[in-house]
C-alpha cells in the first residue's frame, strides 16, 4: 500500500442493519478487513455491569475503552496483518478498514482513527421489529451439522427469550439506544436512510467513497 488505509466506521442502533452494509461494503472494497465491537465486546473496559444506574448517572460511551480493537486497527493501518479474535484468522491490510461500532466517535481513541463516519437512521420501533425477527429466525447447528431452530424445537423457549428481551428493552436497552444515537448522529458525515433496501446503501456508500480520498 502506498497511503494510509482509509477507516470507514458504520454506526446505528440495535437491528439497523450494521453488520450486513458492514459485510457488504467489505466485499465491495476488495474484502477489506471488517472489525466489529461485537467480536471485540469482552476487550471492552468500563462496560457497566448494571446500566440502568450506569445511564441515570450520566454514564457515556466516552467512558469506554477498547484497547484490543484499538491495536488491531492500528496494526491494520501499518499495513500488517492481525489474528481475528474471533475467529483465529489472519486478516491482511488493504486501502481500506470498515469499522462496525455504534458509538462511532463518541470514544476519543477511535474517533481520531476514523476518516468517516456512516450513521444508519432507523425508527426504534422498526429496530426492535428486526431484532424480535432475527430472534424467531436464528438457528444453530448441532453436533451433527443439523440447523435446527428454536421456533421449531423449543418454542417455549423462544417465547421466554423474546419476553426477557422486551422487559430489558423497556428497562433500560430503548434509552441507551435513544442516548447513543442522539450524539452519533450529530457526529456522522453521512447518514443513510435505514428503510432503504441494503443493496441500494451499499451502493450510496461505494459512490461517496471516491470524493473523500
Amino acid at each position: 500500500m502506498s497511503k494510509k488505509p482509509f477507516v470507514l466506521c458504520i454506526a446505528g442502533t440495535s437491528g439497523s442493519g450494521k453488520t450486513t452494509l458492514a459485510k457488504k461494503v467489505s466485499l465491495q472494497l476488495n474484502n477489506a478487513p471488517l472489525l466489529s465491537l461485537d467480536d471485540y465486546f469482552k476487550y471492552l473496559e468500563g462496560w457497566p455491569s448494571d446500566i440502568r444506574k450506569w445511564l441515570d448517572q450520566g454514564g457515556k460511551m466516552a467512558d469506554l475503552r477498547n484497547p484490543k480493537m484499538i491495536q488491531d486497527i492500528q496494526t491494520l493501518l501499518k499495513g500488517e496483518s492481525i489474528i481475528y479474535p474471533t475467529t483465529n484468522e489472519e486478516v491482511f491490510s488493504n486501502d481500506f478498514i470498515i469499522i462496525e461500532d455504534p458509538s462511532g466517535k463518541e470514544r476519543q481513541e477511535l474517533a481520531v482513527l476514523i476518516d468517516y463516519l456512516i450513521f444508519i437512521d432507523l425508527p426504534q420501533d422498526i429496530g426492535l421489529l428486526r431484532i424480535i425477527q432475527r430472534m424467531i429466525n436464528s438457528t444453530t447447528e448441532d453436533e451433527n451439522g443439523k440447523f435446527t431452530s428454536l421456533r421449531d424445537t423449543n418454542p417455549e423457549l423462544l417465547i421466554s427469550k423474546i419476553q426477557n428481551f422486551l422487559d430489558q428493552y423497556s428497562f433500560v436497552y430503548r434509552d441507551l439506544y435513544t442516548t447513543v444515537c442522539e450524539t452519533v448522529k450529530q457526529q456522522a458525515d453521512l447518514i443513510l436512510d435505514g428503510l432503504k433496501d441494503i443493496n441500494a446503501l451499499t451502493i450510496e456508500v461505494i459512490k461517496m467513497i471516491p470524493a473523500q480520498q
